[in-house]
Formats: structure tokens, sequence, C-alpha cells
């Protein structure tokens, strides 16, 4: 692909979780929040609509409201995309022939999703990822 294969795969999402956002409610004079037709009316300017948003977006994910919820999963999200971010320099790294560079990459990339679950592994998973690279010879 034109980005260099590091663009995430689009997600297949149904009908009920997707959410009808409208813009500069400040223009039209729209009510901000959940309107009779679930379009949720947003400002960005004004941040007018921004908390139903949320709350929205949170009920759709099927996550129930809860600060100690929705900080677990910006958390995750914020690993996922540094793992993400890691696997990406890995496959750089190893297409230039840099195995030993791409190893480090992969375990830090390890290292983010071990946040997620509590787990870290890090010589189990390198042993299985590397079993067929010849590193640092």
């Amino acid at each position: 692909s034109a980005d260099g294969g590091t663009r995430a795969p689009e997600l297949a999402v149904s009908a009920d979780r997707i959410l009808q956002v409208r813009n500069k409610i400040d223009l039209s004079g729209c009510p901000p929040g959940v309107g009779e037709s679930g379009v949720v009316g947003i400002s960005a300017l004004t941040g007018a609509g921004l908390d139903a948003l949320r709350r929205a977006i949170v009920g759709a994910a099927g996550v129930a409201p809860g600060e100690g919820v929705f900080l677990a999963r910006k958390r995750h999200l914020v690993a996922l995309s540094r793992a993400a971010d890691h696997v990406g320099a890995a496959r750089a790294q190893v297409t230039q022939g840099l195995g030993d560079v791409a190893a480090e990459e992969t375990r830090l990339a390890q290292q983010a999703l071990g946040e997620i679950v509590g787990a870290t592994g890090v010589e189990d998973l390198l042993g299985e990822i590397f079993a067929s690279f010849c590193i640092g010879k």
C-alpha cells in the first residue's frame, strides 16, 4: 500500500454501533446532545454537546459508564498505538536486514501489549517470533 503497509486494518462495525454526529450546531441553531433522530449535535468550536458525544461513544462501545473503565480503555489504546509503532519500526528494520534492531523493536511492542494484559514474557515471545531468524550472527 502507499503508506508502507503500516495502516491499521479497517474494523467491521455493526449498524447499532454507528454514531451520526452533526458539527457546527453553533451556526445551525440546533440544540446540543442527542436529538430525537439519534444524531449527536456538537460544536467543535464552543464545545457544546461534547459530553453527550463522549457518553454516546462509551455506550456504543458497550462500556459501562464510569471513570475507571474509561481511563483503562484510554490506557489500552495508548499501549496499542505504541505497540503498532514498534511493530512498524521492526518491519522497516527487517527489510533493511537489521534483525537485531528489529528484535528490540519487537520486544518493545510486546512490552506495550504486556501492559494491557499484565504479562511480560519477553524471552518467550522473542524466541517464538525469531526462531527462523539468524540474529546477531
